[in-house]
Formats: C-alpha cells, sequence, structure tokens
C-alpha cells in the first residue's frame, strides 16, 4: 500500500512537472504544435516527428530558445544528457538541457540529428531533474555595498530547496567600456549570504548565484542576476617629477601627472592644468600650452597620465603649475615646479662607459654584446636592449649601465610610455631583473627618446692626449671640442685606491700634476657626454 501511495505521489509530481513545462511554452506564445510534440517531457517525439516540427510549414526552430528555458525549468540538465544519452558523439542540441536554444556555432542539421537520436533521454533527464536537482535561488539582495566590498543574501530554491547543498555565487565587472576584461570572482558557501571582498571602488558588477546538490553534479541554473555599484573614492594625483628643469634654450617642456580614479570611466569626470597667478591659480588659456591624458596602465587601480607640454618658452613660464582632478567621488591637485636648469657641478666620480660599467658590476663575458659599444667607440653608442640568448637575467645590470645620467622621460610621457617601462627612458629608476613582456612594444619609442636625448646633450670627447714637461710630473691635457659642449669636466688620479680630484674648463686644455689616470666629460644643460679616458701610466707622451 505505501508503495502504491509513493507511485501516485511521484506519478502527480510528473504530472505537475509537465503541466508547468506546459504553461511555460503557452506563456511565452510558442506555437501549439511546437507545445504539444516539445513541451510535454513525459512525451517525447520519435524522430520522424522531430524532423516534421522543425520543417519550414512548423518553424519549431525559431522557438528553441524559449522552449529549452521551459524545459530546463531552472535546472542545469546537462550532466544527465551527456551521461545517458544514446549517442554521446551527437551532442550538438545538449545546450538544450541548460535552458539554451541553438548554441553559437552549432551547424543546424547537427542539432537536428541529436534531437532525432538523444530527444528521448533528455527527456527523461529532465524529469529526473526535477525531483533531484533544486531550482534557482531567489531574490538575491545587495545588503550592503562600500568601496572594496559587497555583501548579498538571498533565499533558498523555491523546489527541492533541501536539496540544495551549498551555493555557488559568480560575480564580474559588467561596465559596458571595459577596455579589458578581468576574471570572474568565484566563490562558495553553505549559507543564503556572502560577503565579496578586493573589489574595485566605483565600478559595476553582476552577480548570480547557482545552487549544487552534495554530489556536485546537479546544478540548479542561475538565479536572476543583480546589479551593483561599489562605493567610489576620491581620486588620487601626484606629479610624475617636482621639480623640472629645463634650459631656457629648449624647444619645448613636459610637465607630467599621475592619476587614480574609481571605476572606468565618469561622465564628471573633470581634468584641468593651472598656472599660478599672484597669491592663486588661473586655468591656463594659451595655444602655447598642450594638454593630453591617457591610461598609462590597465592593471588595478587603473593608472592614468595627463601632460602638459609648453612650446616656445618664455621667462614667465618658469613657476609653479597645478594639475587637478575632480569627479563624483572627490578631488585632487598635485603642484609641479619649472625651473632654469644650468650647468651642474661636477659629480665627484666620473661616470664609466656602457662596457666598463657592465665588467665591473659583473655582467658575464658572454653577454657584455649587451652593452653595445667598447670604450674606443662611446661616440657612436646609442643604448638599446641587445639581449643574447639566456642573458635576460643581467638585463638589469646593463640598462643601468646605460643609463646613466640619462632622463628622457619627458619624451616618453608624450609617447605613452608606461609607468612600469619608464627605466627604459630614465637612469634613475631601478630597472627590473627580466623586462615585462608589455615594455616590448614600447622598446622603439624609448630607442627614439634616447636618441633624440643624444642630439641635446654634447658628443663624446676625442683627440684626447697628454704633453709632459720634462723634469716634472706635469702634462698638459688636449683634446678636440666637442659638438654643443659648454663646459668640460676633468677628473684624474695617480691610482686606484686614491680619490678622483675633478676641475671644470670651458676650454680644450687643462695642466694637471701626478696623475696616471684621466677622464674627460663634456656637459651642458641638457647633460653629459660618454667618458673619454686616457692611461698616463702607459701612454706615449709628446715632450715640450
Amino acid at each position: 500500500m505505501l508503495y502504491l501511495i509513493l507511485a501516485i505521489f511521484i506519478l502527480l509530481i510528473k504530472e505537475s512537472d509537465a503541466a508547468a513545462v506546459d504553461q511555460c511554452c503557452r506563456r511565452h506564445q510558442v506555437p501549439e504544435i511546437c507545445v504539444n510534440s516539445l513541451c510535454n517531457p513525459t512525451k517525447p517525439p520519435d524522430d520522424f516527428k522531430v524532423y516534421e516540427i522543425f520543417d519550414h510549414r512548423n518553424n519549431c526552430s525559431s522557438h528553441l530558445k524559449k522552449i529549452a528555458q521551459c524545459l530546463s525549468n531552472g535546472r542545469n540538465h546537462t550532466s544527465c544528457c551527456s551521461s545517458e544519452a544514446r549517442d554521446r558523439d551527437l551532442n550538438a542540441c545538449f545546450s538544450l538541457c541548460e535552458g539554451e536554444g541553438l548554441g553559437s556555432g552549432v551547424v543546424w542539421p547537427k542539432y537536428q540529428s541529436c534531437l532525432a537520436v538523444n530527444l528521448p533521454s533528455m527527456f527523461t533527464c529532465f524529469e529526473k531533474g526535477y525531483q533531484n536537482t533544486p531550482s534557482p535561488p531567489q531574490l538575491i539582495t545587495a545588503v550592503k555595498v562600500g568601496p572594496h566590498m559587497v555583501e548579498l543574501s538571498w533565499s533558498p530554491p523555491t523546489q527541492n530547496p533541501n536539496l540544495a547543498h551549498k551555493y555557488e555565487v559568480i560575480c564580474s565587472e559588467s561596465d559596458q567600456n571595459m577596455e579589458t576584461e578581468d576574471d570572474e570572482i568565484v566563490e562558495e558557501t553553505r549559507n543564503t549570504f556572502i560577503t565579496l571582498t578586493d573589489l574595485h571602488p566605483g565600478t559595476k558588477y553582476l552577480a548570480y548565484i547557482i545552487a549544487i546538490t552534495r554530489d556536485g553534479k546537479r546544478r540548479s541554473l542561475a538565479s536572476d542576476i543583480i546589479h551593483f555599484q561599489t562605493s567610489g573614492v576620491p581620486p588620487t594625483i601626484q606629479a610624475f617629477k617636482d621639480p623640472v628643469q629645463t634650459p631656457r634654450t629648449a624647444t619645448s617642456v613636459i610637465l607630467a601627472c599621475r592619476f587614480q580614479i574609481s571605476g572606468i570611466s565618469h561622465s564628471k569626470l573633470h581634468l584641468e592644468w593651472q598656472r599660478k597667478s599672484g597669491k592663486g591659480y588661473e586655468v591656463i588659456n594659451d595655444p602655447r600650452f598642450l594638454l593630453t591624458s591617457y591610461v598609462s596602465s590597465y592593471g588595478r587601480p587603473r593608472e592614468f597620465v595627463t601632460t602638459l607640454e609648453i612650446f616656445h618658452l618664455q621667462a614667465s613660464d618658469f613657476t609653479m603649475y597645478r594639475c587637478k582632478i575632480a569627479d563624483e567621488f572627490g578631488n585632487a591637485h598635485a603642484d609641479v615646479q619649472l625651473k632654469t636648469s644650468s650647468m651642474g657641478a661636477a659629480n665627484s666620480e666620473p661616470p664609466d662607459t656602457p662596457l666598463g660599467c657592465c665588467q665591473y658590476r659583473g655582467v658575464e663575458s658572454r653577454c657584455l654584446a649587451m652593452c653595445g659599444a667598447s670604450d674606443n667607440d662611446a661616440k657612436k653608442y646609442v643604448p638599446r636592449p641587445s639581449m643574447p640568448i639566456n642573458c635576460s637575467g643581467e638585463l638589469a645590470k646593463v640598462i643601468s649601465c646605460a643609463m646613466q645620467g640619462i632622463d628622457e622621460s619627458p619624451c616618453c610621457l608624450k609617447k605613452k610610455v608606461p609607468r612600469t617601462c619608464m627605466y627604459l627612458c630614465d637612469g634613475s629608476i631601478t630597472p627590473h631583473s627580466h623586462m615585462p613582456f608589455a615594455c616590448l612594444e614600447h622598446l622603439e619609442s624609448a630607442q627614439t627618446c634616447r636618441a633624440n636625448g643624444l642630439q641635446k646633450r654634447p658628443t663624446a670627447v676625442d683627440g684626447l692626449k697628454a704633453t709632459s714637461s720634462p723634469g716634472t710630473d706635469t702634462v698638459v691635457l688636449r683634446w678636440n671640442q666637442s659638438e654643443r659642449a659648454e663646459i668640460y669636466h676633468v677628473y684624474w688620479r695617480k691610482r686606484p685606491d686614491q680619490q678622483w680630484e675633478v676641475k671644470s674648463v670651458v676650454g680644450t686644455t687643462k695642466k694637471i700634476s701626478g696623475a696616471d689616470e684621466v677622464v674627460v666629460v663634456a656637459a651642458n644643460a641638457f647633460g653629459i657626454s660618454q667618458a673619454a679616458k686616457l692611461s698616463l701610466a702607459n701612454a706615449k707622451w709628446s715632450r715640450n
């Protein structure tokens, strides 16, 4: 008697589910012939009927999306459809098992053949799924939203809630104008609430939830999607360099600031540069000033760069500037002072040649080709990373040696070289041990900027020679005039363990005493040249 009652109960459930599918199809205005043939999971059509209902007269294919949604009834039956299929190789129609119609890229004849062979077993899976799989979770709500988190809650499935052993929560960004796609956040919980962290401020997200049985094979379809936006935070901004120095004779100069904002983009975003005027600042309105901005890094948080290029420099341009950013979450500013650069005093030690620096820092001999040139042809040297096989580990040393005293960051900013690659342009930035992949596309820009910089700085000294004074250790150094040189820094010492002596001269001669090693460097307001070396210990001196 008990078995009879149980059988009747199961039959009533089946009839109830079948009625729900039928009503669902009719509610979505599926044609009668399609309802009768495809919307009753207890009566699958035979293979001949499958071909009949999809011919041009009946055209049930155009209603497959709605039919699939009704047949699935909130469950994902894919696992059963695959395991119970008569022919698993004919699987083009299995998207029907997860509430989808004709899958993307699926050829219709293969889909129809799949239905003709596997539809009876699929209908059986639908019937089983109605009994042993929970329907989707309900009433998903964003209870609390912060800059970096959201607290979600939901109600259990309306059907088979006791079979929902755990819930899978899927969250992803939903901004329509994203340049890159971030990975989904996927979390599991036994509760009907969860807190997701590590979200990005001021960013739009979508989330949905799937109920999963204990064995993990039976899953509901996704709940309704909830959309929410994290709270924004005020923007941050800082000067790329402060102060910025340039000669008055420069044709132009670039000031730059880096800033970060919440989210991807904002209709209320406002960016401007101001120049100091009296005790305050005024918005710049001069055709000699060019303002640009761009995305410097698509990482998180996303970083932007804004630059102000000033052409045809005037005396009044050497003052304080302010880069200012504002959006719906707040505002921020940073100040940059433009100063006149003059001839800097000589350093206490002379610069080394790239090759000499590489050797001193212990770059392996097989990798010295990365250092570019020998001490004798430094005048022709243009630093560029040319890497022999298996020498990537020496990259940081080589770039540090190649970039001594070089700062072409303004040019690189103009060419939109990202911050992570700026060590290719500015010798004061510590390089990476291995070049990031993102920097490969910016190598040519960095090389162009360095080559342009060479045209502003003096050429290396050549023709360096020494003339001795008989009976003394005094010598007169002479060299050829370097292009664009305004001054020369002359270094000398007796032994390597002694400190260098240094004097700066305007001409191309210098008298020194007690020296075995000499270095001469040409300089102007834009920087210094490569070093020219002379060893007096083994030199063949000219005699007076």
